[in-house]
């Protein structure tokens, strides 16, 4: 199908058909994204990435400003409540 002529018939659509096609448009877009990334970082990442990683992660963390547990979760008696 030329160009042109899948644009005579794009114009020709409903508003509810356009909307069709654009979501298969996504869909498209998103095996096309999942071909290019197929395995997660973790997985095909070297130990030192992954170290890294895990280095700038951690240097984003709120350093101990954020909440904690309460006291009663660190004592060893109530552990298995």
């Amino acid at each position: 199908m030329q160009v042109e002529e899948l644009k005579q018939k794009l114009e020709a659509l409903s508003d509810e058909d356009l909307q069709q096609v654009a979501t298969f448009i996504t869909l498209l877009e998103l095996r096309q994204h999942r071909a290019v990334s197929p395995t997660p970082f973790w997985q095909r990442a070297s130990y030192a990435e992954r170290a890294k990683e895990l280095k700038q992660w951690s240097a984003n963390l709120s350093n101990g400003q954020g909440p904690s547990l309460p006291d009663s979760a660190f004592d060893r008696a109530t552990i298995y409540d």
